[in-house]
């Protein structure tokens, strides 16, 4: 299964995180804001709020999913997190490149773009020819 980008991220960082599945780990907002290209230099809620958005979105997504228990507590800003046994067999997959890019060409391999790349690599060889 292909993630979108911010739940990809989000899962891998649980799976280097959590010891195996099941185990529990608090995390700070602002640490998994971080983890999706957050700057702190950056002040001021305006800029904050879309990529802690990002972050509820993508946990949200992947409570759904059943990838991940996800337990918010707003008050404190943290979020308590736990993999079920498929959300670390893909956050293992996800953290070895070999294996993500199988799950990337096994999502995309019919995809209407190797067509065109399949095009023009027929002209450029022909070219050459």
């Amino acid at each position: 299964m292909w993630l979108p980008k911010d739940e990809r991220k989000l899962l891998t960082y649980y799976f280097r995180k959590l010891d195996r599945p099941k185990d529990f780990r608090t995390c700070r907002d602002l640490e998994l804001m971080e983890v999706l290209g957050y700057n702190r230099t950056s002040t001021g809620q305006a800029q904050d709020r879309p990529f802690i958005t990002r972050v509820w979105d993508a946990n949200y997504k992947l409570h759904q999913r059943g990838l991940a228990h996800v337990d918010r507590e707003k008050t404190r800003m943290t979020v308590t997190v736990s993999l079920t046994p498929e959300g670390w067999d893909l956050g293992e997959k996800y953290n070895n490149w070999f294996d993500r890019s199988g799950l990337w060409w096994k999502e995309y391999k019919g995809h209407w773009i190797w067509h065109v790349v399949g095009f023009f690599a027929g002209l450029v060889t022909g070219k050459l020819l």
